[in-house]
This record gives structure tokens, sequence and C-alpha cells, in this order.
């Protein structure tokens, strides 16, 4: 029988031919092209940190790493533990490398093997990560921090909807820009496509206080408004008991333990909110901090949880701020597919004011996002059109997605703006004033602030392209 021994271990051929490329997060592609150019060193510290995030594939690489000995010492110990952890995944756990790896040990290294598991499970597996990134629920209140708008217009009641009787809501996503006025509109639940509709048109018009971070004007995306749309002679008594018996409806069926149902009772729990400005409606059952939802429903895997839990540790609806777990939960969630973390990711790390700025990053995240989210497509052509830096600015990929959006989108603002410095970029400035001048008709009508379009419209008349540092 051949005795092995840590020291001098030949790698077993299943290790020779185990491939590190698989699909990856961006982080996580970086250090693969740091690994295929032999950089070992800078590839292992990329690995370590997604690793540490939760990153199974990154986990399955620092242990791949620690069996060919590439940057740190051959270890079967540490390869077996990092594989196993890698193991959550159902493709890692089929391919079973980590089964294969204890398999060559002596008894007492694989105690040693399975000792470092356990403490590596403690730390780096699924549960205890969420557990850790659970956010601070703030203290002596239930309230969820709002955004109040500077100036708002109801919307008109659809013709069709009242023609009809009918009565709902509609929740429009929506981004803050820096000077108070409002982007990016979609309808996130609608009780009618009408609803959306009337909702988002009044929406256009609003103003809020821009928000700031260390005295810096911040855009705030995937702010959530619930439009009420009821019949004049419902109270606001009636309307609130109304929301009170829609919200025990929800919350019956959450505590069933159903995590689609947690998200969706934790969601109606802030909306509720957002209605009516405090909680007198709501009956002590239903006086519950949404992210306590959220939690249960993300503990369970559920995507779309993380993103509204990465986006309130952003700016603290309901918790405490904490740019560390909101990162952790906006990559989780973007990793998963769910365009809004990718697009809210992307447009944190191009800021770099609460995330360390990273371009390429964000520029990853924002081409993924732009891919399903019309919205994050929108503001990618912007970016490709106005960005200072030339590694990155493409007039033309900028002009190929404005030019696949439908031109009857209801952000007429940045569609017109974002068409005018695509124009600008390409050299055609006639057409970049054209654009512009609607911008700022269009501005003129919604009745809000113009001075910046005016400047940009001046600009082009220079022919000049816009340049905007984010």
């Amino acid at each position: 029988m051949i005795q092995w021994t840590l020291c001098s271990l030949r790698v077993p051929a299943f290790v020779l031919s185990i491939l590190m490329g698989a699909p990856a997060v961006a982080n996580v592609t970086q250090a693969l092209e740091h690994y295929e150019a032999g950089n070992f060193a800078l590839a292992y510290d990329a690995f370590d940190v997604a690793a540490k995030r939760g990153d199974h594939l990154a986990q399955r690489n620092i242990g791949v790493m620690h069996l060919k000995g590439q940057y740190v010492e051959q270890d079967y110990v540490e390869a077996y533990a990092w594989l196993a952890l890698a193991a959550q995944d159902e493709e890692f756990r089929e391919a079973g490398t980590h089964e294969k790896v204890l398999n060559v040990l002596e008894e007492d290294q694989k105690a040693l093997a399975l000792k470092r598991y356990q403490a590596l499970s403690k730390q780096y597996d699924d549960d205890a990560l969420r557990e850790r990134m659970r956010p601070a629920l703030s203290s002596g209140t239930l309230a969820v921090k709002g955004f109040q708008p500077l100036h708002t217009q109801r919307p008109d009641y659809p013709g069709s909807a009242a023609r009809r009787g009918l009565q709902g809501w509609a929740d429009i996503m929506f981004t803050i820009e820096t000077d108070g006025t409002t982007s990016d509109h979609y309808a996130y639940i609608s009780a009618d496509s009408a609803f959306s509709e009337a909702a988002i048109e009044a929406l256009r018009t609003f103003q809020f206080e821009p928000s700031t971070v260390a005295g810096k004007p911040v855009p705030e995306h995937g702010v959530v408004y619930r439009f009420l749309f009821v019949m004049e002679n419902s109270s606001e008594s009636e309307r609130g008991r109304f929301m009170n018996r829609q919200l025990t409806s929800a919350r019956e069926k959450a505590e069933t333990g159903n995590p689609e149902d947690q998200f969706a009772y934790g969601y109606l729990t802030g909306a509720a909110r957002s209605s009516f400005g405090d909680d007198r409606f709501l009956s002590e059952e239903n006086l519950q901090n949404p992210n306590d939802w959220y939690m249960k429903a993300a503990k369970q895997g559920y995507s779309v949880a993380g993103f509204f839990l990465g986006r309130n540790t952003l700016s603290g609806k309901g918790c405490y701020p904490d740019p560390v777990k909101s990162h952790f939960w906006l990559v989780q969630s973007a990793e998963e597919g769910i365009s809004d973390s990718q697009y809210l990711l992307a447009m944190e790390l191009l800021h770099g004011v609460r995330f360390t700025k990273d371009v390429d990053q964000g520029f990853y995240w924002l081409q993924r996002a732009a891919q399903s989210n019309t919205a994050a497509r929108l503001r990618y052509a912007w970016v490709l059109a106005t960005y200072p830096d030339d590694h990155y600015r493409d007039g033309k990929l900028a002009r190929e997605h404005w030019a696949a959006l439908d031109e009857d989108y209801h952000d007429r603002q940045r569609y017109y703006q974002t068409a005018a410095a695509i124009a600008a970029e390409n050299g055609d400035f006639e057409k970049a004033v054209q654009w512009q001048e609607k911008a700022l008709e269009d501005a003129r009508e919604l009745k809000i602030p113009t001075a910046r379009r005016e400047d940009r419209l001046a600009l082009y008349r220079q022919q000049k392209p816009l340049r905007v540092d984010l």
C-alpha cells in the first residue's frame, strides 16, 4: 500500500484534470484571467475575497490552488476544506472532488481536514454568512425610511378603470437623481396597467430633496412609491382598514414558511407605510419590520429578497445603513440573475460614494443588467456616451442600446437626453441639439428644473460632446 504524506504527495490524475473556468462574476472573472496568465498571487487574492463572501466557484478554486500548490504550499487538508465548502453548490457536490481528496488522506489527516472544514463552514457557509449579514433593525421605531417629495402631482384616475369601478394601487420603482428629479420608472406591482401608466406620468413631475452622503449628492436607485387609486367616496380610514385586511391575509400565508409568501408580506408591510406615511391603520400583529421577513425568505434562497435587503441596508430603510452588508446582499442576488441588484450594484460601484469605486466591475454589472432591464439599458447607453475615460466610452455601442428601446419609452427625459448625448459623441451635433431641445421642452411641461438641461443644450450648440464623471 502506498503511504501518502502531505509534504511529498504527487498530485493525483483527477486533480490535474480539474478545469478552473466556469461562468463567473466580475472579480472571479478577473481572478481567472490572472490565473490563466500565471499570476497566481493575484488570482489567489481575488479568489480569497470572493470565497469569503460566499462565492462557491471561488471557494472551489481556492481548494484547487491548494491541491496544486499554486502560490500557496500544497496542502490537502486546506484543499479538502475549501472544496467541501464549495460543495454547497449542487454541481460541485455531484462532481465529488472533495470526496476524492478525502479518500487519499490518512486517518489522522482526514480528521484534520474535517475539523478544518467545520471551522470554515462556521464562518463562510451560506447560512453563516447570511446570518452575519442580517440587517441591524432600527431601534425605537418600526417606520420604514422614506423619501419625501418636495413636489407631487396627483395622478389622473384612468377613465377605463373608473368606468369599470376598478380600485387598486400601483407600486412604481424609480431613481431619484442628484437634482431631485426622477427617472428609471417602472411598475413593480400594479393592479392594472392603466394605474401604472397614470402613476408613472405623475411621478415624472415629482421632485425630491436629493440624498447626500458625506455632503455629496448621490442618486437613490430602487426607490418604491405606492399610488392608491380609490373612488372619492372612500375615506382614508376605510382604505386603511382594507390595507390591514390585505396584510393580515398575507401574513397568515407567510407564517406557513413559504419564502415567496414571506417576501410578499415583507414587501406589503413596507408598501402600506409608504401609502399612508404612518402606522395608525395597522393592527399590532402587522406592525412588523419588512427586513425580518426579507431575511426569512433570503435564508431559504429567495433571490429577490436579497435585492431588498441590499437596497435597505444601503440607505437605512427599517435598519441601520451598512455598506458591507448591502454589498453582500446585492452581489449575492446579482449573481443569481436579479437585474435590479445588478443595476443598483453597478451604479454604486461607478459612483464610489457608499461602495469603494470600481469602474471595471461597475461596467461589468451595468452591462449584465442591461441585458434584461430596460432602465439599465438606457443608463448603460448614457454612460457609454458620456463617461470621461475613453477606455470605456463607446458611442456606437451606446447608439445600439438606445436604438433597441421603444421610441415611445415612458421616461422621455432620459430617452431624449441620452439620444442627444449619443448624437454628440458620434459627431452629429445637429441631432444632439434637436434631441436636447425636446428634453428641455418636456422638462418645462413637467415644471422640473431646467438649468442642467439648458447647459447641455449650450454645450451641443458649441459642438462639444458631454462628459459626466460619475
